[in-house]
């Protein structure tokens, strides 16, 4: 499933995995607007949904995943002059199976702390190798964390820190990291990311529809 480009169009129950995460974000009171950043192949295809005009913008993103969400604020921005107070949220598409309940803590963790992003305690030990897979350390899982999203951001803040940023980073966390403290707030096993045909089979077990 790797990079195809295809897991937003996987069927889970009688769901596109898009229409699932859509669905979610969008039944959330606090969230007025939602931008799908899409491969600029796929823009017509995301189109082609329904989704609602009103509320959801397909926008084709960058090369990489920092670049799309840059192209998303950008097209924010310029479309919606008054963004400048509001909270930016990031999610992952391939994490369809989010409850609305955990989108709901996460926006209004971020009223208070400004940054925010979802994690998960790690339950399995944990051990850095080097080049040959030999152990070199142990590493003490107390103070780690398995990071997920959604991450929550004032908009300012997240602005800020794509602009200052001097290298790819893996998440939007770890580019407001530089700038602002960043809180955890803790997810849910079942917000994880679609990412092998193991992922996607489980999802489907999970479904009830």
């Amino acid at each position: 499933m790797g990079g195809c480009g295809c897991k937003p169009f996987l069927q889970i129950g009688s769901k596109l995995v898009i229409e699932r995460t859509v669905g979610t974000l969008l039944s959330s009171p606090y969230i007025e607007h939602l931008v799908v950043l899409s491969r600029s192949d796929d823009v017509d295809r995301f189109g082609k949904l329904g989704f609602d005009k009103r509320r959801v913008s397909i926008v084709p993103g960058g090369a990489t995943r920092q670049q799309s969400v840059k192209a998303g604020l950008d097209y924010l921005a310029l479309t919606f002059p008054a963004l400048k107070d509001s909270y930016i949220l990031v999610h992952d598409a391939a994490r369809c199976l989010t409850s609305p309940s955990l989108v709901s803590r996460m926006i209004e963790g971020a009223f208070q702390y400004k940054a925010v992003t979802a994690a998960i305690p790690l339950a399995d030990s944990l051990k850095r190798v080097d080049d040959r897979l030999v152990v070199e350390e142990s590493l003490k899982r107390e103070h780690l964390v398995a990071v997920q999203t959604p991450q929550v951001f004032a908009y300012r803040l997240l602005q800020a820190a794509h602009d200052q940023a001097k290298a790819e980073a893996t998440d939007d966390a770890s580019l407001v990291e530089a700038i602002h403290p960043v809180q955890v707030i803790l997810g849910e096993a079942r917000n994880f990311k679609l990412t092998t045909a193991e992922d996607l089979e489980m999802a489907r077990r999970l479904v009830e529809d």
